[in-house]
């Protein structure tokens, strides 16, 4: 028998057809599902970064400038509390 004629053959091409289809499918697939999680994830930080600017940033300023604000009232009590008199000694 020819190998044309055989019908293992001809089923073996076929399934090979349709598994290089298949693949081809698949990766048009895959780039699919790539990009859908890359726009996901892209907007999903660009979301999570204005939540925090709106919302935990101004929280935090406000510490920051609560918090200068008691380090220069504690210079002032301790330059205060420091400062010379005319019993002082003079450091060397």
């Amino acid at each position: 028998m020819k190998s044309s004629d055989d019908p293992l053959a001809k089923e073996r091409e076929e399934l090979l057809d349709k598994q290089i289809q298949v693949a081809v499918d698949n990766r048009e697939v895959g780039k699919w599902l790539l990009a859908a999680i890359f726009t996901i994830g892209f907007y999903s930080s660009c979301f999570g970064f204005y939540r925090w600017y709106r919302k935990v940033q101004p929280i935090h300023d406000d510490i920051l400038s609560l918090q200068k604000e008691k380090l220069e009232l504690e210079i002032k009590t301790l330059n205060k509390s420091h400062q010379r008199t005319a019993f002082s000694r003079r450091s060397v």
